[in-house]
């Protein structure tokens, strides 16, 4: 059977407050345009479907239009991330089932519809002639994972336990796949991951998971292989959402059996605006290397002795790809003041403001520093 692997698909999220759905719709149908060309059996959609608990209708449309489209081409099962809500993401599971779609924010999965049969934490579907067992953990934060916490356990035991719960339907004679959403052990963060697994407490070891002919995973934006011959892997996110995310964007496409991976590819997405980080150190070559770059969204970093006149920073901001300027004034040097127990908070303000602007502040400003220095705010 063929599988399709994506993840991290932040629908909805902007950048510095830049609406990106026009990008997430163009890869969208990329990613469904490559299950309908290679003939994809099952999707694994590993979680952060959205950006934020309550995503705006459009983007909420734009989840609900591809998955129906990508249903018609393969089973799909999709589950929930640390930016979903699960209860608002599985509200149209019911339905979604029909349109042979796995919508999971739990382990208690109930699902019978068309081929899809569900046990304790995992779905089974026949595909070609074979039997795929599911096993599906959804975010696993304690919250979400229900239990009563036992001080004699940790975090990596209740997440192994879980993750063995669900593989409790493999069989020997089945394709056995796991999907969830968390940070592995090995795994290298970049860019937009925001959460912080603070002392590595919440990092999952490779042991943790059950034998499996395929492990998705989602939460790390970079595609990494986290372990080749325990078959782990990281698809990564479907757009860059940070400028740090510099590594091309993909999917994963692989062929699996009984026997294992028989064929595994990165495929590449190419719909989305990439991002880059410029430098320059006058407003000429800034405005040349925006141009240079005008497909690509861009973070502007200008060396500057003073402060940008109005004129130049209207001609940057002009540039419709310049998302964000960031200006790079010079160090300021220590400024030594003599005699100032024999000098007013006026002067020494005075003679500070000079040494760094080389003319005198105006009144207002001078009163308003002696009006904080008299208030102690």
């Amino acid at each position: 059977m063929k599988i399709l692997h994506t993840a991290d698909l932040h629908l909805g999220k902007k950048l510095f407050n830049v609406d990106r759905l026009e990008e997430q719709y163009a890869v969208m149908d990329e990613i469904i345009e490559i299950a309908a060309r290679e003939r994809v059996d099952l999707a694994l959609v590993a979680g952060d479907i959205f950006d934020t608990a309550l995503p705006s209708a459009a983007a909420e449309s734009l989840f609900y239009e591809s998955m129906v489209k990508l249903g018609r081409i393969c089973t799909v099962v999709v589950i929930a991330g640390n930016h979903d809500d699960p209860v608002r993401l599985s509200a149209a599971k019911d339905m979604a089932m029909y349109c042979n779609i796995v919508i999971a924010c739990g382990q208690e999965i109930t699902y019978s519809a068309k081929n899809i049969t569900a046990g304790k934490g995992y779905v089974k579907t026949a595909i070609n002639n074979e039997t795929a067992v599911i096993n599906i953990l959804p975010y696993p934060s304690d919250a979400r994972m229900g239990e009563v916490i036992d001080e004699n356990t940790t975090y990596t035991d209740r997440v192994k336990r879980k993750l063995y719960e669900g593989a409790s339907g493999f069989r020997n004679d089945t394709v056995n796949i796991n999907i969830s959403h968390l940070f592995c052990v090995g795994g290298v963060k970049e860019g937009d991951e925001r959460e912080i697994e603070l002392g590595g407490a919440r990092l999952i070891p490779i042991d943790a998971f059950p034998k499996a002919h395929y492990t998705a995973l989602g939460h790390i934006h970079k595609p990494q292989t986290i372990s080749k011959s325990n078959n782990i892997f990281y698809s990564g996110s479907i757009m860059p959402y940070a400028f740090d995310e510099t590594i091309e964007k993909s999917i994963i496409v692989a062929d699996i059996n009984i026997k294992g991976i028989q064929d595994f590819r990165r495929v590449p997405l190419t719909r989305y605006r990439p991002l880059i980080k410029l430098a320059a150190d006058n407003v000429i070559q800034a405005q040349e290397l925006l141009e240079e770059h005008s497909e690509k969204w861009a973070l502007l970093e200008l060396k500057i002795d003073k402060g940008l006149t109005d004129s130049d920073n209207k001609l940057l901001k002009a540039f419709p790809n310049l998302l964000r300027l960031q200006l790079v004034l010079p160090k300021a040097q220590r400024v030594l003041i003599k005699d100032k127990e024999q000098k007013t908070d006026r002067q020494i303000f005075s003679e500070y403001y000079k040494s760094i602007y080389q003319n005198e502040p105006k009144e207002e400003l001078v009163k308003l520093f002696l009006e904080i220095m008299e208030n102690g705010l």
